[in-house]
């Protein structure tokens, strides 16, 4: 009697811990580092997964640049303490994956917090360090290729809202989902320059045409275009094990509007040849692009890139894509806006500039500069037309202050020129 006592005390004190530490694994994410949200991830089955292993190449897919799998199943040092291995989800064998630390093994089947395929939830307590991967317990010996993505049908202005093969719970309000702007570019130095920042990173752009690349005048005009590449398909810019590899081409020409003033930023627009044209899936494609004069007053839109999430020292770049619901805001009243700042009453918007935002808190910051702003079509509300080049702000995320932008609608003629000069179709979307 006295033993079984003892076993059943026992018993009660290990799941009264277990329960606790399921408790602990709910944790609000809108407040903690960049380094404690890595830690708090898990990931279910995969919603594409089927019997039988994908094709190894995925047609309409370059291999992009990008290294293998950050942690490989016979890497020693991918063992956690409990006897699982960090790998790629489908990496690993069917209900082998280990959603708990310490030494207790339980199933996946019939857990309620894993019913949703293809879900990532960062608020449930993973223990890897790759937001892709897993903590298996049976890793398959052979490398599984990358799963297949959908058949793509190249779109301008779609945005993938759920991403792209997994969609990821818990993340805070700013953060994009894979793949979810696929025209996004990523404009970085081959050879980073003192006052680069270490990434490389220097500014976003967007995709308009397979080989060309729209970002502001003002983060190229001065720079070497041998020194120049554009990323398509990034989304975390520390890692190169995102489920699809991100595409790296270095930029051919730089062309800047001749008009572009460097103390006003008037004419705030190039466009950047690319080497070899991109190719377009579910995580690259195009944006759409405005008419002439056409105006987005009052809509809503989207900007996004990794810049920083606060101007001064304090500010930090994103390891992963952030995104921003900003209004488009009228010439005029962003004009009023604009004199009740240091800029004074007698201040005069440019007429290649419009505005969005003004909401306190929800802005780009430092080093979003060329990032496209994005408003719903007029003519067709599920595909998106890029109505602004990120350019200048007062302060950042001020109630009342809206940020700055380069008008595309309004040098969209220039646009269409040039692009029109190259041989690539001018026509809007």
């Amino acid at each position: 009697m006295t033993l079984l006592l003892c076993l059943f005390l026992a018993s009660a004190t290990h799941s009264a811990r277990l329960r606790k530490r399921q408790a602990e694994t709910t944790v609000d994410t809108s407040h903690i580092s960049d380094n404690q949200l890595l830690s708090l991830f898990q990931v279910s089955l995969n919603e594409d997964s089927t019997p039988n292993p994908p094709n190894p190449s995925p047609p309409g897919f370059s291999p992009g640049v990008s290294s293998p799998p950050a942690v490989s199943p016979t890497d020693p040092d991918a063992t956690i303490t409990g006897g699982c291995t960090c790998v790629k989800e489908w990496e690993c064998a069917d209900n082998d994956v280990e959603p708990l630390e310490g030494p207790q093994k339980e199933s996946l089947v019939g857990d309620p917090r894993f019913d949703i395929v293809g879900v990532v939830d960062l608020k449930f307590n993973g223990m890897c360090p790759d937001l892709e991967d897993v903590c298996c317990l049976s890793p398959i010996p052979t490398a599984v290729p990358t799963p297949t993505p959908r058949p793509h049908t190249p779109r301008c202005g779609t945005i993938n809202t759920n991403g792209v093969i997994l969609n990821f719970q818990g993340f805070p309000d700013n953060q994009a989902q894979f793949g979810q702007f696929p025209w996004i570019a990523a404009l970085k130095t081959l050879r980073r320059l003192a006052n680069d920042p270490e990434n490389g990173y220097i500014g976003g752009g967007s995709l308009v045409r397979p080989g060309v690349v729209m970002t502001a005048a003002h983060k190229v005009h001065d720079r070497e275009v041998q020194n120049l590449a554009v990323r398509l398909g990034e989304w975390d810019i520390s890692s190169t094990s995102e489920a699809i590899p991100y595409q790296e081409i270095k930029v051919q020409e730089v062309k800047v509007h001749p008009q572009f003033n460097i103390k006003t930023l008037a004419y705030n627009v190039a466009l950047l040849f690319l080497e070899r044209e991109a190719t377009l899936g579910p995580t690259v494609d195009t944006v759409c692009l405005p008419e002439h004069d056409q105006f987005f007053d009052g809509a809503s839109c989207f900007s996004g890139g990794w810049g920083k999430d606060s101007f001064g020292r304090t500010g930090r770049y994103q390891k992963i894509m952030k995104a921003v619901q900003l209004p488009a805001t009228n010439f005029e009243q962003c004009e009023t806006a604009m004199r009740t700042t240091r800029l004074g009453s007698n201040f005069k918007l440019h007429p290649t500039f419009m505005c969005a935002g003004g909401r306190e808190g929800e802005d780009l910051c430092t080093g979003d500069g060329g990032a496209p702003l994005v408003c719903p079509s007029q003519t067709s509300p599920n595909q998106y037309v890029q109505v602004g080049i990120s350019s200048w702000g007062i302060g950042c995320g001020n109630e009342g202050i809206p940020g700055v932008y380069a008008s595309v609608s309004e040098l969209i003629p220039w646009i269409s020129h040039e692009l029109d000069a190259r041989g690539f179709d001018p026509r809007f979307g």
